[in-house]
C-alpha cells in the first residue's frame, strides 16, 4: 500500500526552523566558550578574606532568637 503525494504528511516549517535556531545557538555558545576560555587569562587564586589576618578583633555576644519563635 503506497501513499499519493497529497497523503504524505510534510515537516512543519517551523520545526525546520527552529532546529536552525537551535544549532546556531550552540555554535555561538561553543565561540563563546572558546572566546572566553582564550582571552581571559587565568587569576592567581587570591587568599580568601577569612585566611587574612586583620588588625581589628571583635568581641561580643551573638544576637539570639527571640523567645517564642523556633
Amino acid at each position: 500500500m503506497s501513499l499519493d503525494d497529497d497523503e504524505i504528511k510534510q515537516r512543519p516549517e517551523l520545526w525546520e526552523k527552529g532546529m536552525i535556531v537551535l544549532a546556531a545557538l550552540l555554535t555561538l555558545a561553543a565561540l563563546g566558550a572558546v572566546y572566553f576560555l582564550s582571552a581571559v587569562p587565568p587569576g592567581l587564586p587570591r587568599p580568601l578574606k577569612a585566611t587574612v589576618p586583620s588588625g581589628e578583633v571583635t568581641v561580643g555576644i551573638l544576637p539570639s532568637k527571640p523567645a517564642g519563635k523556633p
